[in-house]
């Protein structure tokens, strides 16, 4: 027992000094930003992504850096990262639309089907664990319901018990397709960032093929196919073609 306890206190203290050592260096990396050193602010956030911490407001702090110290394809991945963490912060997609606006190739966006561009409207109101935090209420709310209908003394109380039980469970199979879709956006691998000046799109998998164009820095692409070194990719204009996977970084955090 004894020895039980000592165990206990020692994993307690080593995430007390965790959180600390997370929070100091998080306020150095923010001290270093407000005093414009921008360089010295990414190397201590990213520290914090090597220690295996994840946030949407690191992240968003570290795609201001980025912009600062001029990386706009940085910054453009570390928006979208933060977005996939917290899909409706204003902050993070205002600063994600200002940088866009500055890149060298404008790309039309990708035609949505209207019912799918309104389902990705409503499960990016909230992350995945809202979601799901909904969810478990509402299957809560629906087992009161049919405890109320079953054992209520009353015509009135069944009804109400009842119309409870089948709303809540109706809305709870609603808010798990919502949580699922929310989980899958942040977990798909299949989107990259330019992170490099620029890049060649090419329509072969080698050096020697037809350049068909130039890409910048900041550009999304869709990763379709993958052969040795080189990926097949779509733009959002319907172009398709290889690139070298170097210029290229995923945005999706599992990835980290």
């Amino acid at each position: 027992m004894y020895r039980f306890w000592i165990l206990s206190l020692l994993v307690t203290w080593t995430f007390l000094l965790f959180g600390q050592d997370v929070n100091t260096k998080f306020e150095t990396a923010n001290q270093a930003f407000v005093n414009k050193n921008y360089k010295e602010a990414i190397a201590t956030y990213e520290s914090l992504l090597l220690q295996g911490y994840v946030a949407p407001e690191l992240y968003y702090n570290l795609g201001n850096a980025y912009y600062k110290d001029g990386a706009i394809g940085k910054a453009v991945l570390y928006y979208e990262r933060a977005l996939r963490l917290k899909p409706n912060d204003k902050d993070t997609r205002h600063n994600l639309e200002l940088v866009q606006n500055q890149l060298q190739d404008e790309l039309p966006p990708a035609p949505t089907f209207f019912l799918i561009q309104w389902w990705q409207s409503l499960y990016h109101l909230f992350s995945a664990a809202v979601w799901s935090g909904l969810t478990i209420a509402l299957v809560w709310l629906a087992g009161a319901g049919w405890a109320i209908w079953l054992m209520a003394g009353t015509r009135k109380a069944k009804k109400w018990g009842f119309v409870a039980g089948v709303v809540g469970l109706i809305l709870s199979i609603f808010t798990f397709f919502l949580a699922q879709s929310s989980t899958a956006a942040v977990a798909q691998r299949n989107e990259a960032i330019i992170t490099i000046p620029s890049a060649a799109l090419r329509i072969g998998a080698d050096e020697a093929s037809t350049e068909l164009q130039l890409l910048h820095e900041g550009t999304k692409l869709q990763l379709l196919d993958e052969i040795g070194d080189w990926y097949k990719v779509g733009l959002s204009d319907e172009t398709t073609g290889w690139i070298e996977k170097k210029p290229l970084s995923s945005f999706s955090y599992f990835n980290r």
